[in-house]
């Protein structure tokens, strides 16, 4: 399993994983993690559900700190939780 992580300067996460089959075929899975920023009014669910994932700033806005931290269903729950809809995953 090859694991890399990319964050740009507004927050934007990207997860991409190299899955090496038995056969030696390889599939790769991305998953992306947005915020708008602006939505975004700081109610910490996000990191209560995936703290591993996400944090605030000092602005008491959502950031993330680790697209890979948490386990992908408490990621879609964190974001299925956000009360302005700030949070959305690309894959």
């Amino acid at each position: 399993v090859d694991v890399r992580i990319r964050v740009d300067d507004r927050g934007q996460a990207r997860l991409l994983l190299n899955l090496t089959c038995a056969s030696g075929s390889v599939a790769e899975m991305a998953l992306e993690i947005h915020i708008d920023r602006e939505r975004c009014m700081g109610s910490g669910n996000c990191a209560f559900h995936a703290p591993a994932t996400f944090d605030l700033d000092d602005e008491m806005k959502a950031i993330v700190i680790d697209p890979a931290g948490d386990p992908e269903d408490r990621i879609r729950l964190a974001v299925d939780g956000c009360p302005t809809l700030a949070l959305s995953i690309k894959d």
